[in-house]
């Protein structure tokens, strides 16, 4: 865990430097600076892609695979991709190496163009986003970060772009057929009234989780059954968590002067209600929860645009202030001994 703790603490120097870097210039350093990309990206595609293969559960069978020219007939894509690069007699190392940049890189360009603090969302990727996800399951990552592509393509309505993308999404892990959801959310224009209409709906889906997971398991291709029958053990305090996060959109629902911000924070909005949705279902349907990650990347860039609108001082410290503190907590608490097992550390070398 040393690894990460030292990420926190270098992103905290960064910040040091920038506050003491103001001072002395008297010039103001922007959220949105692209300094960012090198003090917060390059760590994090370092870090993960320079990692031993015992680190993630799922690393060593994909290094497995990797080695023999192991091809997936339901999804070629990427089958395709690991067989080019290993007869271009590219190693595994670096193949994690690429599969980093291609990650970090799609963040990054949503993080861009979308966030209102891109430290911030970096920091948020670490603690409850993409990340501990990234470490182990390199086939749906490598999928939801096409998606992340396919996202930016439809906000600027380039729809054959999104389509393209999110079909080669889905021949790399057929969970993305999830994400072709968000074309009819994209125009969708709220305001807070018909906000909390959603999000008392995704509330209530707890209570009628039964019966509609009787209906995923219905629509559910018989491959992925094995995979879904059983309960779940998911920890409470991510239902809380994104629980919690549209209702401070709520609270703090922003007043918009263009309508394109607007249907961007909706749209964002719509995926946060969609994650909760997907964990309240994955309490009695196990790996379901594999879901939100086309939906949690979203999350880290509607967290910094809900304080960004914050007008009160005070609330915006306190709020700013939670927004570190609890996901640290979460990631405190989840990621030590936690299933994906990314916790003990290593790079390649050792």
């Amino acid at each position: 865990m040393l690894i990460y703790y030292s990420i926190f603490i270098f992103w905290l120097g960064v910040l040091s430097l920038k506050k003491m870097y103001e001072d002395i210039k008297k010039v103001k350093i922007k959220v949105k600076s692209k300094i960012y990309f090198v003090t917060a990206g390059i760590p994090l595609i370092l870090v993960m892609g320079l990692r031993n293969i015992s680190v993630g559960t799922d690393t060593i069978r994909y290094h497995f695979h990797y080695q023999f020219n192991t091809f997936r007939s339901a999804e070629p894509l990427y089958s395709h991709f690991t067989i080019f690069l290993n007869n271009l007699g590219v190693s595994f190392q670096t193949f994690l190496l690429i599969n980093s940049f291609i990650v970090i890189t799609a963040i990054s360009l949503l993080y861009y163009k979308y966030s209102k603090n891109i430290l911030l969302s970096y920091y948020l990727h670490v603690t409850i986003g993409l990340f501990t996800m990234s470490m182990t399951g390199l086939r749906q990552t490598l999928a939801v970060s096409l998606t992340v592509f396919a996202f930016i393509a439809l906000m600027e309505n380039k729809k054959i772009l999104y389509f393209a993308i999110s079909v080669a999404a889905y021949f790399i892990h057929n969970s993305a057929i999830i994400f072709l959801v968000v074309f009819f959310i994209r125009k969708i224009k709220l305001d807070r009234k018909k906000a909390l209409l959603i999000y008392m709906g995704a509330v209530i889906v707890f209570v009628m989780k039964n019966y509609l997971v009787n209906i995923v398991l219905a629509i559910v291709p018989s491959r992925y059954l094995i995979y879904l029958q059983n309960a779940a053990n998911i920890n409470p305090l991510v239902i809380i968590v994104s629980a919690a996060i549209p209702l401070a959109s709520l609270l703090f629902w922003p007043k918009f002067q263009e309508s394109k911000e607007k249907n961007v924070f909706s749209t964002l909005y719509l995926m946060s209600c969609m994650n909760l949705v997907i964990n309240i279902l994955a309490i009695d349907i196990n790996l379901i929860e594999r879901l939100t990650y086309y939906f949690i990347v979203y999350i880290t860039v509607l967290i910094p645009n809900v304080i960004d609108q914050i007008k009160q001082k005070d609330y915006r410290i306190v709020v700013y202030l939670a927004s570190v503190v609890l996901p640290f907590v979460q990631f405190l608490l989840a990621t030590p001994g936690g299933s994906l097992g990314i916790d003990n550390y290593k790079f390649f070398w050792n």
